[in-house]
């Protein structure tokens, strides 16, 4: 077996037991849950500058809505 894939595995395991000794431990295993989840998807809110977005320039605020959008997603 390659080294590459014996430390995904071992960094996997090791996830593993982190994840679970924090959901286990906590006192609100939902919430734990949730930030494990967010925390490995990078699903933490992002702030946009509402400015930009409700400029006047027509043009300018189309490629600013796209931009927002297309960072959301």
């Amino acid at each position: 077996m390659r080294y590459s894939k014996i430390l995904s595995k071992v960094i996997k395991t090791a996830k593993m037991f982190h994840y679970n000794n924090q959901i286990t431990h906590s006192n609100n295993k939902i919430k734990a849950m949730w930030n494990i989840i967010k925390s490995e998807t990078g699903g933490y809110n992002i702030k946009y500058d509402k400015a930009n977005v409700y400029n006047t320039d027509k043009e300018y605020n189309k490629t600013v809505n796209a931009e927002v959008f297309n960072k959301h997603f």
